[in-house]
């Protein structure tokens, strides 16, 4: 069985890193039945309301502050703090997420497309 030991050695993850798929194939009448199956890791998320924290000014932080009229790309990261306990967002992307303890997350660009799994009203 797969153990994560350490993160480090990962430059990040994606969620399909954490899951396994399971397939398979049965004869029956002589067609051919194909069975595909995902196990995903249980995670249970707690929501708890703040109160308003001071985000350290960076290329983006102020990107994704900022309001826009325009189309933004749907994308993801991570929020940490810093000694000050201020709001520093990081890419997935970013090493220093493997490195400083993550309090929560950030999202931009979602739409209201429910194509899209994370724009649904139930997530």
């Amino acid at each position: 069985m797969f153990k994560l030991d350490s993160y480090a050695e990962f430059e990040y993850l994606e969620p399909l890193d954490l899951c396994k798929a399971a397939f398979s194939f049965v004869i029956n009448d002589g067609r051919l039945l194909a069975n595909c199956q995902m196990l995903f890791p249980y995670v249970n998320l707690q929501f708890v309301q703040i109160s308003m924290l001071k985000i350290v000014s960076t290329p983006l932080s102020i990107q994704l502050t900022q309001k826009t009229d325009k189309k933004v790309k749907f994308q993801t990261g991570y929020l940490t703090l810093d000694q000050k306990k201020r709001v520093l967002p990081l890419l997935c992307s970013d090493p220093l997420a493997f490195r400083y303890p993550l309090v929560g997350v950030w999202s931009v660009g979602a739409t209201g497309d429910h194509t899209n799994p994370l724009a649904h009203p139930l997530v």
